[in-house]
């Protein structure tokens, strides 16, 4: 979504590297990503891109658990249910009106997808057009479930309404932008058939990568780290 991202190349790179010398490296301790503490991260100037080729071959998600759900979105009633699970979900105050401006009524929107709970929103993903940046590529927009509803399939099963979304649009491929920290996010995108794009903007993000998946093939690593995306 153009956002910013958090820098993280100290993260897991070496195992005996004392903490002082991560955060003087610019990034966060493996410790500190896996009691979730983001407090002593630092902006970099470009978010991570990652890019699905095509849009055949969907992936596999199992049936959702009992209560839950997935549907578009639905003014009327589900607006400050959104509000809370985006709020809960990326930790800054999400607002009716910020639904309002940020989502509903933003024109390069196209929809909004709600993985339910007994009806209520608490996940969340949205089909986003920017031709003058991705011509011809739908983009993964504004993905997170809330915490309590974590680790349930939901992100993959709106993942794969988005590719459908995406290849009924006529797209010819799918987009993201992403940071470094959210291994289960950047696991889901991998699954899903996403690959990274090492060169963006001029930037070479093949080290910030080489960190990523260092920690994510570490056993038990990259299950215990954010587990939502702001793309």
């Amino acid at each position: 979504m153009g956002r910013r991202s958090w820098l993280s190349t100290s993260i897991g790179i070496y195992r005996s590297l004392p903490e002082i010398d991560a955060r003087r490296a610019g990034g966060l301790t493996r410790h500190e990503v896996a009691r979730g503490d983001l407090s002593m991260m630092h902006w970099y100037p470009t978010q991570l891109l990652m890019r699905r080729p095509h849009l055949w071959n969907d992936p596999a998600v199992r049936p959702l658990a009992r209560g839950y759900d997935l549907r578009t979105y639905q003014a009327a009633d589900d607006a400050l249910a959104l509000a809370h699970t985006l709020t809960a979900a990326f930790g800054d105050p999400w607002t009716v009106e910020r639904v309002r401006k940020e989502l509903t009524t933003a024109p390069n929107v196209l929809a909004i997808y709600v993985a339910t709970w007994h009806n209520r929103p608490v996940a969340t993903a949205s089909s986003r057009w920017l031709p003058h940046l991705f011509p011809g590529s739908g983009y993964v927009h504004w993905v997170g479930p809330h915490p309590d509803h974590a680790r349930r399939v939901l992100g993959t099963a709106l993942m794969s309404r988005l590719l459908r979304d995406f290849r009924d649009r006529g797209y010819k491929d799918a987009v993201l932008e992403t940071d470094d920290f959210r291994y289960p996010a950047l696991k889901t995108y991998l699954r899903c058939g996403f690959l990274p794009v090492y060169e963006v903007n001029k930037e070479d993000h093949r080290s910030r990568w080489v960190a990523i998946f260092q920690v994510m093939l570490a056993p038990g690593e990259g299950d215990r780290a954010a587990v939502v995306d702001r793309a």
